[in-house]
């Protein structure tokens, strides 16, 4: 079975481009297999690339750990870097998902290194809440945004307890399909930094719907302008959200790493 090494801003997966041949069996047991750092390729999920009947493709995601993620806006950025460096699409391409279709635009294209502008879906808001978690109140701003995201405000990213109390709300009950947590702190209007435990995998470098949510909570909550950048470990991402009414973007790097081979059924 052949593969791609894909990241962007250092959230890593193992692509699969069924474009090119069939889907593989067993996703789900391939995901915990060749993302398994250790024994595997290495990486915070699967993405296959389908094709699909009204749109230009289709991505199909597992986290690391075999489950099914609806959205993610960085392994969205590399099915656009993959179109366009190998398939010839043009720089905008319609990308389906299990939370919809997205629009994705190749801004710039430097062989298998790509910067990359998506929408990742209007916000839809919860509201906030007070959960307690192992003794300690938390309050949260829940949203969806692609994936289900709980945004927890914090004067000090650095220090928060994003491997404590990120793996409690994942599978809290408050949420029932699971949640990322997304852990922000506020630099000034326009500048945010984020750490992320992403349901499925852990902590990650990046994570694209978790920033779009960052973005819309601090819009919302009278913290951040609707234009932002916001920095994480693996880099910086950009975010705008024009209007409540319209859909969040995010422009970021995607790259291909490597290729290679991997014995599937």
């Amino acid at each position: 079975m052949r593969f791609l090494k894909v990241e962007g801003a250092g959230n890593d997966f193992v692509c699969v481009d069924a474009l090119r041949g069939s889907a593989p069996a067993d996703p789900e047991s391939l995901a915990r297999e060749i993302c398994d750092r250790q024994r595997g390729v290495g990486g915070d999920g699967l993405l296959v690339i389908e094709r699909a009947a009204s749109s230009d493709a289709r991505m199909v995601m597992w986290n690391a750990d075999g489950s099914r993620s609806d959205m993610c806006g960085n392994a969205l950025r590399c099915v656009a870097l993959v179109l366009a460096r190998d398939h010839g699409h043009g720089a905008a391409n319609a990308v389906a998902t299990d939370s919809g279709v997205f629009a994705t635009e190749v801004v710039t294209l430097n062989g298998g290194v790509a910067s990359v502008r998506t929408s990742v879906g209007r916000p839809v808001r919860t509201g906030e809440q007070v959960i307690e978690v192992e003794g300690v109140r938390v309050r949260v701003d829940a949203l969806r945004v692609g994936n289900p995201v709980c945004v927890i405000w914090t004067d000090d990213v650095a220090a928060a307890p994003v491997a404590t109390v990120g793996p409690h709300l994942e599978v809290h009950e408050a949420f029932p399909d699971g949640t990322n947590v997304a852990f922000a702190e506020v630099v000034d209007r326009g500048h945010v930094r984020q750490r992320t435990w992403e349901r499925g995998c852990g902590e990650t470098l990046a994570c694209g719907t978790g920033a779009a949510a960052v973005c819309a909570s601090g819009v919302l909550s009278g913290r951040l302008d609707r234009a932002v950048t916001v920095a994480l470990p693996g880099g910086p991402l950009a975010l705008e959200w024009p209007a409540d009414e319209a859909e969040v973007c995010l422009t970021g790097p995607a790259r291909v790493v490597f290729e290679g081979d991997w014995p599937w059924r």
